[in-house]
């Protein structure tokens, strides 16, 4: 598990209650037809009735003062953005693999899209990946690339998780090539 040092919150922050306020849709969502239900199971990979405890980690994250990128920039991505509250001024990085985004605004929120290669002359601490599910591919990538970093978060469960530390969601074998 990556070291991440004394900026990063000495405890994760987690919802107080297991009934949180109901799921805030926003309209880009909407236009999407993403439901609830369809995203807790398919579509975001993180529990839809807890957005409040990623909205606070998010919040303890960006008062680290660590440069965080997000690495995404398709629907799924653009969706987490706009539940979660994720601004250009609080995370301004945005890198996609996708050549074709690069030089793009990100929907909803404005970033500027990059490509990963901008993160070998432009270094960051944390890379935040809001689709677990293209986590493991994308993890393989910044290998490769050999993108230096710290850690590297993905929402499970309500909750952002180190990526390498969630040996039960991400197995190892997951990140050998095929």
């Amino acid at each position: 598990m990556p070291t991440l040092g004394s900026r990063v919150p000495e405890k994760p922050l987690v919802c107080a209650s297991a009934s949180s306020p109901p799921y805030q849709w926003t309209a880009f969502a909407v236009r999407l037809k993403i439901s609830p239900a369809s995203a807790d199971k398919n579509t975001m990979g993180h529990n839809a009735s807890r957005p409040d405890s990623i909205v606070r980690e998010l919040r303890a994250w960006h008062t680290t003062g660590l440069r965080i990128a997000i690495w995404g920039a398709g629907a799924e991505a653009a969706a987490f953005l706009q539940v979660h509250g994720v601004d250009a001024h609080r995370f301004p990085i945005v890198v996609d693999s996708d050549p074709g985004n690069s030089g793009r605004f990100m929907p909803g929120t404005g970033q500027i899209v990059h490509s990963p290669a901008w993160l070998l002359e432009n270094p960051i601490d944390i890379i935040l990946v809001p689709s677990p599910k293209q986590a493991p591919r994308i993890v393989r990538e910044i290998e490769a690339a050999h993108i230096p970093y710290e850690g590297i978060l993905v929402p499970a469960d309500g909750r952002l998780v180190d990526f390498h530390a969630a040996s039960d969601l991400y197995p190892r074998t997951e990140l050998t090539p095929a």
